[in-house]
């Protein structure tokens, strides 16, 4: 000891208070990060018991252990993801990637973050991540079925007691009623929409014109004049036309200006009713003229919508998260969509409602006195009508290009069995 300098045990404590320096930097950094190193031994059996609550769907339980570790290391991220997943409902962590909705605004999400360490903070995000990129697959995979659905909506139509039907090919075939003639369209060609009104047909034609048979009362089938057409829309006793610069035009029995028509601009769809016309905006707004007597005309606060149906007392109109909304007479329940999620199409009748979802089955709501809303084992389909008038059924369009249907056979309107190749032939391969 004699032999060390006074330098020496000057550099020595240097070093030492260095050493000890480090020790506690290193120590307050993993604190502040939230490493695994300074978290007491108790609570990895909490946390435990924690997944085993949540594999179990103990969510109360799960959440009063998280709650004692947190009492003991307040700090401690997995803690608040396990009562994440407690107030969700999920069964374990790496369960949340698959959840509906974003975490961001989620507080035990956000505590978590806050006291999280790199390595866990990036896993945690890698949750959100994967929940935001599924939500984005959900909503193509929803903008492309809805797409699809409208475009075979242009295939199957529906009158009082006659069913309309438009091949691959262009040709119209059609059963029942034809006290009009409303049912005549063999000799029709090149067609690519067909719409029923109670007592007449209306197709429209690749060229833009358009042909109507039928009662021809009030004028209901003056089409012949038409030009540039890109959708039409049949009701009982007027006709509606979509022209190529989103104007639309409308004949027939005008009694409640259910065809004034003739200001309306930036129209991309439209829907025909018993007395009113509606029209869906290229901004996803609604207008409406006619007979307003149920409400059925109360849609001007209706915004984000990407189809419309006008049934003869009620109009639904179908928003692009897949939810519906209905206005007018709700008798017997036909008004009743608000819990309807995940839809593509929508179709009204006289007193029932119809929706498709993406996955190809079917919900109905309303009068079913004829078993027109007994859809619910329907699968496999594309496409949905319901009846225009006072008998009631629903028809719906199935991939492999064949029909189904439910409810009131008055006219043998309902023996379409042997119907094949309805619809485009591209999509079945």
């Amino acid at each position: 000891m004699s032999r060390i300098s006074m330098r020496n045990v000057k550099r020595f404590a240097l070093i030492g208070v260095g050493i000890v320096a480090i020790v506690v930097t290193a120590f307050a950094g993993s604190v502040i990060a939230g490493e695994r190193a300074t978290v007491p031994p108790e609570v990895d059996p909490l946390m435990r018991r924690v997944a085993i609550f949540l594999e179990d769907g103990e969510w109360d339980r799960a959440e009063e252990y998280c709650d004692r570790i947190l009492d003991i290391v307040p700090e401690y991220a997995p803690a608040y993801i396990g009562k994440l997943c407690a107030e969700l409902k999920i069964n374990s962590e790496e369960d949340l990637a698959n959840h509906t909705e974003p975490l961001d605004n989620m507080p035990h999400y956000q505590q978590a973050l806050r006291f999280a360490d790199a390595a866990y903070r990036l896993k945690l995000t890698s949750y959100n991540r994967s929940i935001q990129r599924n939500r984005e697959q959900q909503v193509r995979e929803s903008q492309r079925m809805r797409e699809q659905a409208s475009r075979h909506a242009a295939y199957i139509a529906a009158g009082a007691i006659h069913v309309v039907a438009l091949q691959s090919n262009g040709r119209v075939i059609a059963i029942g009623d034809n006290r009009g003639g409303q049912i005549n369209t063999r000799d029709w060609r090149d067609i690519v929409q067909v719409s029923a009104g109670v007592f007449h047909t209306v197709g429209l034609r690749r060229n833009g014109n358009v042909l109507a048979i039928g009662d021809n009362g009030q004028g209901r089938c003056n089409t012949n004049d038409w030009r540039d057409i890109t959708a039409v829309a049949a009701a009982g006793d007027h006709t509606v036309g979509l022209r190529k610069n989103g104007r639309v035009i409308a004949v027939g029995l005008n009694d409640y200006g259910q065809c004034n028509t003739g200001d309306w601009r930036n129209i991309v769809a439209i829907s025909a009713g018993h007395r009113n016309t509606v029209g869906l905006r290229s901004d996803g707004r609604v207008v409406a003229v006619g007979w307003n007597g149920f409400g059925q005309c109360n849609v001007s606060d209706w915004q984000d919508i990407i189809a419309i149906s006008a049934g003869e007392w009620h109009t639904v109109g179908l928003r692009s998260d897949g939810t519906v909304v209905a206005v007018g007479n709700n008798g017997s329940g036909r008004c009743n969509v608000d819990n309807w999620r995940d839809i593509v199409a929508i179709s009204a009748s006289s007193t029932h409602t119809v929706g498709l979802r993406s996955d190809g089955t079917v919900v109905a709501v309303g009068l079913n006195d004829w078993g027109q809303c007994n859809v619910s084992n329907w699968r496999d389909i594309i496409a949905v009508t319901t009846s225009n008038g006072a008998e009631h059924f629903t028809v719906g369009l199935k991939s492999d290009g064949t029909l189904i249907t439910v409810g009131n056979n008055a006219a043998g309107q309902l023996n379409i069995g042997h119907w094949r190749n309805i619809g485009p032939s591209s999509r079945r391969r």
